[in-house]
């Protein structure tokens, strides 16, 4: 699927407490024909966790960060 005319690859960055947002996000933008990266979909069982996430970030066109309470609080979204 292509994305939208001068839009790539964005990367989906938050705390897995916030999952069930993420995933109704995740549609909305499928819907719209953005491309996105996002752990549960784009790394495989058995890859090295944060290498995938680094390729993922060097990959990705623009960063999508959603901000809640428990993503303020994750060591993951501060790295």
């Amino acid at each position: 699927m292509e994305g939208v005319v001068g839009m790539g690859t964005a990367f989906v960055s938050y705390s897995s407490k916030d999952k069930y947002f993420v995933d109704l996000l995740i549609h909305l933008l499928k819907y719209h024909h953005i491309q996105i990266w996002y752990d549960n979909h784009d790394i495989k069982p058995g890859a090295k966790y944060i290498k995938e996430i680094e390729s993922g970030l060097q990959n990705a066109d623009c960063l999508i960060t959603v901000i809640s309470k428990n993503s303020i609080k994750s060591d993951w979204i501060v790295r």
